[in-house]
């Protein structure tokens, strides 16, 4: 659905949960809920992954 509407679609959990599962100290914070700056960083590099894969322009 989000490619039809122009836009991207990504699986956090999908790209950023394996890494996450196998390496908790490294990814998330104190508290093991909330992502820590690696964390989010993992969830930022699979957003440009996909935003770098959309057209620049829409149509």
């Amino acid at each position: 659905m989000a490619g039809r509407a122009g836009t991207g679609y990504v699986d956090i959990a999908g790209r950023t949960g394996p890494p996450m599962r196998r390496d908790p100290d490294r990814y998330f914070a104190l508290d093991r809920y909330h992502p820590n700056q690696a964390g989010y960083g993992l969830w930022a590099d699979a957003v440009l992954d996909v935003a770098r894969a959309l057209p620049l322009e829409p149509g």
